[in-house]
């Protein structure tokens, strides 16, 4: 039987791989996971290659690509679609998106590979970057500001009984008793008897107020979110441009080549912005890998482009199940009609009606569904129900804003 030669591409541009060799091929599409400079749905056909090397027992040899496309000045097209277009091979092991252009360098055999290009994120409370409960309701920074007030409250008592004390004026109670009602103002059970003291009442009367604010806040954002739908995040590429979330990439070649070559108005959105934003050196870098992206996307502030289909499984496997329910995704800088990959041919292949036969039968027998049960990953689904975030000092800091102007009046 005459020996087919294959192809394989191996996508990003700058990973550590120069030395590929045919050697190294099987084993780099046999790792789990998501391989740096790999796409799923590559190794997706060739797990069904793999099948058709048993049906045919043909004999393979592979010619390595580095990039998807390109061309030189003169015309000479380059990469993956190049080598096709000029009929190098008699096949290709990686799938390809259909875009109309392509329809003359290579023929489109079968699809059975659906990708989704989109952002990924995850929605929070604007007052909470960490994580909340019914256990700890309070952020960090209103619990800080509430020990603090106490703090100030219990040095101006002391104060004014220090006060009282020399002039010889009459204070009620003592200073274990002014702790106390302290205490029974902060959790709203009463005072009794009541300070006879006009300063010792506006100190108490400004703990109550502020123990109302806190527990109305808290109890309102309670409610809210138990009677309210989940919070939805931005649903497509203007609301994710207009919003506040930082934008990151997957780092993988074609990202750099659509945003160097610019053809649609989403993707000149989304490049302004990634190019507008000024990063730190703590920040998420333009191109990221998922392993990089991960503790971003849990912080609630960023949203990640990638081909989600095989990032999701790392992200399950990142995320606990109240992060995972505030997971969101939105549509990404390919259309919808781009999604599908395609096994592909060089035009007028020899090849094409035994193919097309072949990857049917696949479809048929159930091994096309296996591969897809392998590669292609769902998004995680929510088991934890709800989420509840935390009251930051924003919320409550009107409480805080009383007790200053009750001090002020006390002298």
């Amino acid at each position: 039987m005459k020996v087919l030669k294959w192809l394989l591409v191996i996508l990003v541009a700058n990973i550590d791989r120069d030395n590929v060799t045919e050697a190294h091929v099987n084993h780099l599409m046999e790792l789990p996971g998501k391989t740096p400079g790999i796409t799923n749905f590559v190794k997706f056909q060739s797990h069904l290659n793999l099948y058709l090397l048993e049906i045919y027992n043909f004999t393979v040899s592979y010619r390595i690509a580095r990039a998807w496309t390109g061309r030189l000045p003169s015309g000479h097209k380059l990469g993956f679609i190049g080598i096709l277009s000029r009929g190098e091979v008699d096949m290709a092991m990686a799938a390809a998106i259909y875009v109309p252009d392509r329809k003359d360098d290579c023929d489109f055999v079968h699809t059975s590979y659906r990708a989704i290009f989109g952002f990924v994120f995850r929605v929070t409370s604007d007052s909470s970057a960490s994580e909340a409960s019914l256990m700890a309701p309070l952020h960090r920074d209103v619990w800080t500001s509430l020990f603090v007030t106490i703090f100030i409250i219990l040095l101006v008592g002391l104060l004014v009984r220090g006060i009282y004390f020399f002039t010889k004026l009459s204070v009620s109670g003592s200073t274990s008793r002014d702790f106390v009602d302290i205490f029974a103002a902060l959790c709203q059970q009463g005072i009794d008897p009541m300070p006879r003291n006009v300063v010792q009442r506006i100190i108490v009367l400004m703990m109550l107020i502020m123990a109302f604010f806190l527990y109305n806040y808290y109890t309102s954002s309670v409610v809210g979110v138990l009677l309210s739908t989940p919070v939805k995040g931005p649903r497509n590429i203007e609301e994710i441009v207009a919003s506040s979330y930082k934008l990151s990439v997957d780092d993988t070649s074609f990202h750099r080549v659509i945003f160097r070559e610019r053809k649609t108005s989403n993707v000149e959105r989304i490049y302004d912005k990634i190019i507008r934003l000024k990063r730190g050196p703590t920040d998420l870098p333009m191109y990221a890998p998922i392993s990089t992206a991960i503790p971003f996307i849990k912080s609630g502030r960023w949203a990640w482009h990638s081909e989600l289909t095989e990032s999701f499984s790392t992200i399950a496997k990142n995320l606990n199940a109240l992060e995972i329910c505030d997971l969101r995704t939105t549509s990404g800088l390919y259309e919808s009609a781009y999604d599908n990959e395609f096994a592909v041919l060089p035009k007028f292949s020899q090849y094409k009606e035994m193919m097309k036969i072949s990857f049917m039968w696949l479809h048929e027998t159930g091994f096309v569904k296996r591969g897809l049960t392998i590669y292609r990953s769902e998004k995680p689904e929510c088991f934890s129900g709800i989420s509840v975030f935390a009251v930051g000092f924003q919320a409550v800091s009107a409480a805080f804003y009383v007790l200053i102007a009750g001090h002020q009046e006390l002298f």
